[in-house]
């Protein structure tokens, strides 16, 4: 058995899924692929005022036919140039980009981070963030759980965040000088 999905907006392919049943018994195996932007998503929502982005990814994916597990891998990219219309004070943030590659699996309420890895930038590079271990998350409660709790987590580096985007987080407080750098 094979499958194909793909979802087009002229000749522009936003998204799209092919899955064949495994040989070795019930699963799917397949790929994945995105390239979705607000004007796509603003069509479905034409009340609700979005950002300016663009999403773009690919991978590979696995499942049992009931999708009661996923096991996904891939690389995705996000670009946010204006969050005005949506929330307004996170507009200082603008534009804001990440990358990452990462590995999960879902299962019921629980989402398992084997691998994650993330850039974030503006228009310089802001930060990186690495997992050093596999890490649960409870997608109701928000709850992270990591493997090992006796061992290091994640590990991350600023390579430039904007003092100013952690003024005003608390009342009263404003930062001022250079980007913060450090490990």
């Amino acid at each position: 058995e094979n499958y194909a999905l793909d979802l087009r907006r002229g000749t522009r392919h936003l998204a799209a899924l092919t899955a064949q049943r495994a040989s070795d018994g019930p699963r799917l195996i397949g790929t994945w692929k995105l390239d979705l932007s607000d004007r796509e998503l603003a069509r479905l929502h034409p009340r609700q005022p979005l950002p300016s982005f663009t999403a773009a990814g690919a991978g590979n994916f696995e499942t049992d036919p009931a999708f009661a597990r996923l096991h996904a891998i891939g690389r995705a990219q996000v670009s946010v140039s204006r969050f005005d219309s949506f929330a307004p004070h996170l507009e200082r943030l603008a534009p804001v980009s990440a990358e990452s590659e990462f590995a999960l699996i879902r299962t019921g309420n629980s989402l398992l981070v084997e691998t994650l890895t993330a850039t974030f930038s503006t228009t310089h590079p802001v930060a990186t963030l690495r997992s050093l271990q596999s890490f649960d998350c409870d997608l109701l409660t928000g709850a992270l759980k990591a493997k090992d709790s006796s061992a290091d987590w994640l590990e991350g580096s600023f390579v430039g965040l904007p003092l100013a985007w952690l003024s005003g987080l608390v009342d009263g407080v404003t930062f001022t000088g250079g980007d913060l750098t450090g490990d």
